[in-house]
């Protein structure tokens, strides 16, 4: 098991943890750690939609970091279809090529 999947998603909170954690890897160059992470942010569909969509628009990022325009399209896509309002989402649509 790594250092970051220890914490169990047992709330909104813990979810959250993981989708910071998943943007502080990214700027240090972990983009694999950065990925596992985002995925464990995301991993129980039922989070609160905030939490889902502050880990969608982390993972995009580091996705178009990573020339992943497709994988960075959708999960912007996702956050679009939820909430077209939600702040950072019109920016990180501007970043998508």
């Amino acid at each position: 098991m790594t250092s970051h999947t220890r914490l169990r998603l047992g709330d909104d909170a813990t979810a959250l943890l993981f989708a910071l954690r998943g943007r502080a890897f990214a700027q240090l160059g972990y983009n694999e750690a950065a990925r596992e992470s985002f995925k464990e942010a995301l991993r129980v569909r039922s989070r609160a939609s905030e939490v889902r969509h502050r880990a969608l628009l982390e993972r995009a990022q580091v996705d178009l970091a990573q020339n992943r325009k497709a994988a960075a399209r959708k999960s912007i896509e996702k956050v679009l279809a939820e909430d077209p309002t939600y702040p950072g989402l019109q920016d990180a649509l501007a970043a998508l090529p």
